[in-house]
């Protein structure tokens, strides 16, 4: 009664998909886009009050930078779900606690399997935290690689609002600073990822417009 629950996954239904798990506060809601990213996705975070000008039509909500992208590498091969074997497919959003959770069991061309859990969640009692939990289970002995994004590239519908202002560490943190273009309103992300391990150190990549900080694993067969 209080969940939502997909069990296979269909790539000709995704929009609506998205839609229907979309997550938010009342003051931000973000699209069920997979974390990963999938082609032709509609990605959009929306935030209240931030409008921007769309030339001779009208005003209009500005599609945020995107706080989801998070990539994993399984021994160098990247996951999506437009490759290797879906060999287990469920997401379910909990209508009490908000928690939206996907479970993949997924085998990769090269053979590698792995099981990964994605939860996510807006806070309700802080509306600016968003919260992104992945956990890799893999079949195999290798390395796990992790990449996390802010992705100040976003439009809506081909229109780009945003303007890019700045971006760097500060104190452990990663942010991006964007503005839109007419209205002048300033978004400011920051990110932090926190590991298992203390012995994993994340590695810092200044793409410009685009935020990416990488954590490298050893996998164990069986151990998440």
């Amino acid at each position: 009664m209080w969940n939502v629950t997909e069990e296979t996954f269909e790539p000709q239904k995704q929009h609506h998909q998205e839609t229907i798990f979309t997550i938010g506060n009342g003051y931000l809601s973000t699209r069920g886009a997979l974390e990963e990213g999938y082609p032709s996705d509609s990605r959009a975070t929306f935030l209240h009050g931030v409008f921007d000008d769309v030339p001779l039509v009208f005003t209009e909500l500005a599609n945020a930078p995107d706080w989801l992208p998070l990539q994993v590498y399984l021994n160098g091969e990247r996951f999506s779900l437009d490759k290797g074997t879906i060999e287990h497919f469920e997401r379910r959003l909990d209508l009490r606690t908000g928690v939206l959770t996907r479970t993949v069991h997924w085998r990769a061309d090269s053979g590698v399997r792995a099981t990964m859990v994605f939860e996510r969640f807006a806070s309700l009692a802080d509306e600016h935290l968003l919260c992104l939990r992945c956990k890799v289970t893999p079949d195999f002995d290798g390395s796990v690689e992790i990449r996390a994004s802010l992705n100040g590239n976003m439009d809506n519908d081909g229109f780009a609002h945003w303007h890019w202002v700045e971006q760097g560490e500060r104190d452990g943190a990663y942010y991006l600073h964007t503005r839109t273009r007419n209205t002048e309103i300033d978004v400011l992300l920051a990110m932090r990822l926190f590991a298992s391990s203390d012995s994993v150190q994340p590695e810092y990549w200044d793409a410009q417009n685009v935020p990416t900080v990488r954590m490298i694993f050893t996998a164990s067969r069986g151990e998440t």
